[in-house]
């Protein structure tokens, strides 16, 4: 079905990015999607729409990592304000984590 999201070849037609982004569109919470649209375009360069998928993906799935990984692409694309947020909750995220 279209919500199964499996590894595989970014360059077959399959896998293109026009697949994840119907998926989204229809289901906007799909994290899977929203995962694989992220490394979609972080590997292509393309690191304002990674951010956008990112940061959806975090709306619903809210990890250090995923911080991390934003505020990264925000530093790539020179906009340290906007890498403040991410490192603010990255860091409240790790103080939760120690505290329990």
């Amino acid at each position: 079905t279209a919500y199964e999201i499996k590894e595989c070849d970014w360059s077959s037609d399959v896998c293109s990015s026009d697949l994840y982004l119907k998926i989204v569109a229809l289901n906007g919470g799909h994290v899977p999607a929203l995962a694989a649209l992220a490394d979609l375009y972080e590997a292509r360069k393309d690191y304002l729409n990674a951010a956008k998928h990112l940061s959806l993906l975090i709306e619903k799935k809210a990890t250090s990592k995923l911080n991390l990984r934003l505020a990264g692409f925000y530093l790539a694309l020179k906009d340290s304000a906007k890498a403040i947020p991410p490192l603010k909750q990255c860091s409240r995220l790790l103080r939760r984590m120690a505290s329990s």
